[in-house]
């Protein structure tokens, strides 16, 4: 019998099954169909419309609330299951998923067991998107029936808490797939763009959802962690629809207070493995909401989530979202949001951001070197968007190559020891933040003479310099002064007796070689050479002696 075959009687007895008298018939018919739809998920468009109308039917039982819940998050998980296949695809704008991309819908829910049947149909979107919109009203009737016993009970209810949060993931999952549909542009399947549009979100989602807001406010008086991440979920799902519904009817204010009471109050979280599981999806939208909302509700918004953002360790799971989450504020082509300095009172916290990242940058050397490259990308960018800015909170960056002790010497710095595409993107960023160089030049020589140093990052960093110098950006005397460094203190290490032969062995022999011919050559650049000569003269006789 062929896989198709055994498939389509297998489905038969599951949907029969799904319909019993019996609950634990029905349960074990739901566990099949959760194990079909993982392994065979192609084959569940054929059956999706059946499947959620029995999904409907037994969530909209009062028995399998009432029994052992245990039962009810078997259901659910089924659920789960069915909605992310379903989401996926509907997300035709996703970049990872290219088979969706430039498909017709109905194409891509065709079967791929049946692509051999010329004759089998495609799925049918509208009926299942009325079946997900009946299953919305009873997964928020189940959310209160299961928020009110938790709030009842003082212990834990481990049940009730895992039926809670899989209700509002398939609720999340079902909005998701609302959303992509009410951003259609063009008609699909027979039907009207505007038929599950943005209109049909309030009137018909929204009216249920809503209810969310009484649950939300009931978890909020509870101190304890666990209703915080129920909020999360909650304030998530509502994130998630604020850009397709209408402010009248769904108070962007109102998202705006929630938002930044959850994000005050992971400060204070006790389960701190909690806080990083959870916040991040609530970190990615943040710049979304900000953009959205009214001027006067952004304020308090922006304030706890730059103190939330200060207070995050180098090496928590958080970190990469909140610096993704301000590279799209402060970087309006990351995201395809443009903020105005005027409008959206942005500039004060953009400053505090970019005062934040020096030190994330120097933490994270050693605590989290996935970091590092992440804040050094993001470095660069702000100094390419903002060319013309006076970086006077960035000065800590200059620590990156180096400390002078107390005793007045200089101590190369971790740049040294980063990855060379790392050191390229320091490199780069001091094209942009010239305003520091004045004070980075003694410690980036110190850096520049390291034998840890490649030759060829060594010559590099000789090149961006002399490329800020002509610019404009760097003085020429603080360009002599560095040239002047790397001349006097550049060690070769022959020995008094070596020979030229002997000389040539020497491992930075060739490197010392190229770095003078590369210095010669910059020299003659720069203009009149008894002028350049009178200029680097003092620096350079200093520089030897004390060396």
């Amino acid at each position: 019998m062929s896989t198709r075959s055994t498939l389509s009687l297998l489905m038969a007895n599951v949907l029969n099954g799904m319909t019993h008298l019996s609950m634990d018939i029905q349960l074990m018919a739901f566990r099949f169909l959760e194990l079909v739809v993982l392994n065979f998920p192609s084959s569940f468009p054929r059956y999706a419309e059946q499947a959620f109308n029995n999904f409907v039917a037994v969530l909209s039982n009062d028995r399998i609330h009432l029994q052992d819940k245990s039962k009810l998050n078997s259901v659910l998980a089924g659920l789960a299951h069915c909605l992310s296949l379903v989401a996926r695809v509907t997300e035709n704008d996703d970049a990872s998923n290219r088979l969706v991309h430039n498909r017709p819908m109905g194409e891509l829910w065709k079967p791929t067991l049946d692509e051999d049947n010329p004759g089998s149909g495609a799925f049918a979107t509208s009926d299942v998107l009325i079946k997900l919109q009946n299953l919305i009203r009873i997964l928020v009737n189940s959310i209160e029936v299961s928020a009110s016993e938790i709030c009842a009970k003082p212990a834990n209810d481990a049940q009730s808490s895992e039926a809670l949060l899989s209700a509002l993931h398939c609720l999340h999952l079902i909005c998701t797939t609302f959303i992509h549909e009410a951003k259609k542009s063009q008609m699909e399947f027979g039907r009207s763009n505007t038929q599950f549009g943005p209109d049909w979100l309030n009137s018909s989602v929204l009216v249920y959802l809503k209810k969310l807001w009484g649950v939300k406010r009931l978890f909020h008086e509870k101190g304890d962690d666990r209703f915080f991440v129920f909020n999360l979920k909650i304030a998530e799902l509502f994130l998630c629809l604020s850009t397709c519904v209408d402010d009248t009817m769904f108070p962007a204010e109102e998202l705006c207070q929630f938002v930044s009471s959850l994000f005050t109050k992971a400060k204070v979280l006790r389960n701190k493995d909690l806080m990083e599981t959870h916040l991040s999806p609530l970190i990615t939208c943040i710049s979304g909401l900000i953009a959205n909302c009214a001027d006067d509700s952004k304020g308090y918004l922006l304030e706890a989530f730059t103190d939330a953002f200060r207070d995050s360790k180098v090496d928590c799971k958080l970190m990469l979202p909140y610096l993704d989450a301000v590279g799209e504020m402060l970087l309006p082509e990351k995201s395809g949001i443009w903020f105005t300095e005027i409008d959206s009172g942005l500039s004060e916290y953009r400053s505090a951001w970019i005062g934040e990242l020096p030190g994330i940058l120097l933490q994270s050397v050693d605590k989290a070197p996935s970091v590092t490259k992440v804040v050094l990308e993001l470095l660069l960018k702000i100094g390419q968007y903002f060319p013309t800015t006076e970086f006077g909170n960035l000065r800590p960056f200059i620590q990156l190559f180096g400390t002078k002790s107390s005793s007045g010497t200089v101590e190369a710095g971790p740049f040294v020891s980063l990855p060379h595409d790392c050191q390229e993107l320091v490199i780069s960023c001091l094209y942009y933040f010239s305003s520091l160089l004045p004070d980075t030049i003694e410690p980036l020589a110190c850096c520049c003479l390291s034998d840890k140093l490649d030759s060829l990052m060594l010559i590099r960093i000789i090149e961006v310099l002399q490329s800020t110098y002509k610019a404009g950006n760097l003085q020429i005397t603080e360009q002599l002064s560095f040239l002047s460094l790397l001349m006097a203190r550049f060690d070769v290490n022959c020995g008094m007796s070596c020979t030229l032969e002997d000389a040539e062995k020497v491992s930075n022999w060739k490197t010392f070689k190229t770095l003078n011919h590369l210095i010669l050559t910059y020299l003659s650049e720069m203009g009149d050479g008894s002028l350049v000569l009178e200029l680097m003269w003092n620096n350079l006789s200093n520089e030897i002696v004390s060396f």
